[in-house]
């Protein structure tokens, strides 16, 4: 049986993006992503879970591959144009999935 999950995505004190920990997922599973602050963005620059690499928040999106996912977080806060999220300096801008099959 597939489980829907949304993993919560938080800017912090205006300057940084942190998500919230990730369950084990299962191939067949559900994941969105959102932020109450504005839009969030999800990038999986080595490999993703799932059929696309870039995740934006109005998307549901099925787990199709085992393995182990990191992933950098974006936040483009309500009313703004400017994007914060992960950097070189903020590498803790994301989070992991561990999908199993």
């Amino acid at each position: 049986m597939s489980n829907h999950y949304e993993i919560k995505i938080h800017l912090v004190g205006g300057v940084s993006v942190k998500a919230d920990a990730s369950p084990t997922l299962r191939i067949g599973d559900t994941v969105r992503y959102m932020c109450n602050e504005g839009e969030a963005r999800v990038v999986f620059p080595k490999g993703s879970p799932y059929a696309v690499s870039k995740v934006h928040d109005t998307h549901n999106h099925t787990v199709k591959k085992p393995g182990h996912f990191r992933y950098e977080c974006y936040v483009t806060p309500t009313g703004k144009t400017q994007e914060i999220g992960y950097n070189p300096n903020d590498p803790k801008s994301g989070g992991e999935h561990e999908v199993v099959p």
